[in-house]
């Protein structure tokens, strides 16, 4: 059973009539509803978190999903304390005292489960109930209801529920051997699993057993700040090619993209390698989560003043898609079956000819070229930091893994 947040409750106080009673007979009613309707869910996920989290430091033996459970009752607990005390100075507003029978049935139905099944149910409400709370709280602190102490709060508090999600994320799944210091054999996911959740000092010196030497906690962090960096400037480079109406409209109609914020700057493109990006594809109208691939290099010919800088490869058929999903050591060309075209904003007319539109901000780079991009690879290094695990690539592709981090580049790109 999954633990959900947040349940939207419907009592409404009535204005006082003792001190401060004019202030709220001013306010508009229904915003003084809006404000009891937040302040009730607000208190219940303080509640219902702090009491999950409790019975995960109870059940569980896994360092990664204890640490975080301390996190969640530490955080909560001032959550709630907080708004407790801003509720306060608001005449007319009450803040519930305890859980509400739908949420004690439902912590009491994650109290029944143990070992893996409850790490996997208790994990997965995390992600689902953050993700609800994080909309529930941007929703208010924007509107109107309430004071601004508690807009405030509530804007203050995103931070928290931020940093909890992409913790909850990056928790090993429940069918991994997690919670050891070092891996196992080839595998290296255990290691990244613990690593993710910043259990540092416990795996510091650490030799991991695929050969690929001592992997600290501290050189993980950078490791995943680099991938961040990389989202980054995915984002900024999507802004930047929207910038142009017509390009705008491509990737309106693109399935999907690979990003390369970044490649042989300073070198000939012709047979240089580490073209760093990340795909993101579009399913039901939803854009996934970066999926990071490198490449070893893009042949162009005729070559007209190759030189480095930001590509971009528009999938505008399943087939172009697909590929990626297909697995390392594959080829965007026709020999793969596949067909890329330039973009220029003076030959619109091919776009439509093309599994793949290719645009770089190099201009004159590809003019005339024809393009064939080789030796595209999983990129197993930083799609394992950034997701915390070992992370099947169709799984991110398809949507079923996310982190909140990849949030400013998925508002980047068109709807």
């Amino acid at each position: 059973m999954v633990v959900t947040f947040p349940a939207v409750a419907q009592t409404a106080a009535q204005p006082s009539g003792g001190q401060g009673g004019a202030v709220v007979r001013n306010q508009d009613s229904s915003q003084l509803q809006a404000a009891q309707r937040f302040v009730d869910q607000a208190a219940m996920i303080n509640m219902t978190e702090i009491e999950a989290a409790q019975s995960a430091q109870k059940t569980t033996n896994l360092p990664a999903y204890k640490d975080f459970a301390a996190m969640i009752v530490t955080d909560h607990t001032n959550m709630g304390q907080n708004l407790k005390r801003i509720a306060s100075t608001m005449p007319g507003l009450n803040v519930p005292a305890q859980l509400d029978q739908e949420h004690r049935q439902k912590v009491a139905q994650l109290q029944q489960l143990s070992g893996a099944k409850f790490e996997q149910s208790y994990r997965q409400s995390q992600i689902d109930g953050h993700q609800k709370a994080i909309k529930l709280f941007q929703e208010f602190a924007n509107g109107n209801a309430g004071t601004p102490d508690l807009r405030s709060w509530a804007q203050a508090s995103l931070p928290v529920l931020q940093k909890h999600l992409q913790s909850a994320e990056n928790l090993p799944v429940a069918n991994e051997q997690v919670g050891a210091a070092t891996t196992n054999g080839n595998n290296g996911r255990t290691g990244a699993g613990m690593r993710a959740m910043g259990n540092a000092a416990s795996n510091a010196g650490q030799n991991s057993a695929s050969g690929n030497g001592m992997t600290t906690g501290k050189a993980n962090a950078a490791k995943q700040s680099d991938a961040q960096s990389l989202v980054n400037e995915a984002a900024q480079m999507i802004k930047t090619m929207q910038k142009d109406p017509e390009l705008a409209q491509a990737m309106k109609n693109a399935k999907g993209l690979y990003l390369v914020p970044d490649f042989g700057r300073g070198a000939a493109l012709v047979g240089v390698r580490g073209g760093a990006g990340l795909v993101t594809v579009r399913e039901n109208g939803r854009w996934s989560d970066p999926a990071f691939y490198d490449f070893g290099a893009i042949s162009v010919g005729p070559q007209v003043g190759a030189s480095g800088g930001q590509v971009a490869f528009l999938l505008m058929s399943q087939g172009a898609v697909d590929a990626f999903k297909s697995g390392n050591k594959f080829s965007l060309n026709a020999g793969a079956g596949l067909s890329i075209v330039n973009y220029s904003a003076n030959s619109q007319a091919s776009w439509g000819k093309g599994d793949i539109v290719m645009w770089s901000n190099t201009s004159g780079a590809y003019v005339g070229a024809t393009i064939s991009v080789t030796d595209i690879n999983w990129d197993d290094d930083n799609n394992r930091t950034y997701y915390g695990r070992n992370v099947d690539m169709t799984k991110i592709l398809d949507g079923a893994v996310s982190n909140a981090g990849a949030h400013d580049l998925k508002a980047a790109l068109p709807g």
